[in-house]
């Protein structure tokens, strides 16, 4: 579940047009800017290019994560671990608000209880016996 979001103050987003370049207002502080400035003079890149490509990186780095956890886990346990991080950054989000928004509906023991379903199966899947080995022992023969 999303968090409830507070009215956009400001002008309204354009849509991007692709190939288009555009211009973003940012602030950031004394030390972020020295950081900015030396590595845009060690790539030899101004420092919007070198705060977009920074930008983009993240973007990259995060599009990735989902594909990790799928490699290392496995498509369920993957996805359990992305809706059970999305449900803490909720729980996070809502007892750190300040935007004063209605309690956020949480069912976390669904996420755990799914959690343990899945610990369970893959404990009787490792229990149950290789049908091979069985039929070895029983001819009396090694493989």
């Amino acid at each position: 579940m999303k968090p409830q979001t507070a009215k956009r103050i400001g002008r309204p987003m354009r849509k991007p047009v692709e190939g288009a370049r555009y211009s973003l207002g940012l602030k950031v502080t004394g030390a972020t800017k020295k950081r900015i400035d030396k590595a845009a003079v060690a790539s030899g890149r101004t420092q919007s290019q070198e705060c977009e490509i920074r930008l983009e990186q993240t973007f990259h780095e995060q599009d990735l994560l989902p594909g990790i956890q799928q490699l290392a886990y496995g498509g369920v346990v993957a996805a359990l671990v992305q809706e059970f991080a999305a449900a803490a950054k909720t729980v996070e989000w809502h007892y750190h608000s300040d935007a004063g928004l209605p309690p956020v509906s949480l069912d976390l023991d669904e996420v755990v209880n799914e959690l343990k379903r899945v610990r369970d199966d893959k404990a009787r899947v490792a229990m149950q016996p290789d049908p091979n080995i069985t039929h070895r022992i029983h001819d009396g023969r090694k493989k």
